[in-house]
């Protein structure tokens, strides 16, 4: 996945945390669909996370697809990835 070829963040205009932001995927089969994250950890070497599907063409699609729950697997894998790259974010131990 790269950003701003298969996906973009998008800034949450009505949140109270200006560091809140939806994922829009650009390509693929879930083309148009806006998701956010919501909780993210790394246990036992596995990432975990949860996220909720804001919008999509597909009236039916949920959380609980799990094509599409790789896809966002992938999406947000390479958001942590540049972050890290950029010097925006830390991984650190759970106070």
């Amino acid at each position: 996945m790269i950003e701003n070829e298969n996906y973009e963040l998008v800034p949450v205009e009505w949140s109270d945390n200006e560091q809140a932001w939806d994922v829009r995927i650009l390509t693929g089969d879930f083309l148009e669909t806006v998701v956010r994250f919501g909780n993210v950890a790394i246990a036992k070497d596995r990432l975990t996370f949860n996220f909720k599907v804001v919008s999509s063409p597909d009236s039916e699609l949920s959380e609980n697809d799990t094509n599409l729950q790789d896809t966002v697997g992938e999406i947000l894998e390479n958001i942590i990835e540049n972050s890290l790259k950029r010097n925006e974010a830390s991984i650190t131990e759970k106070a």
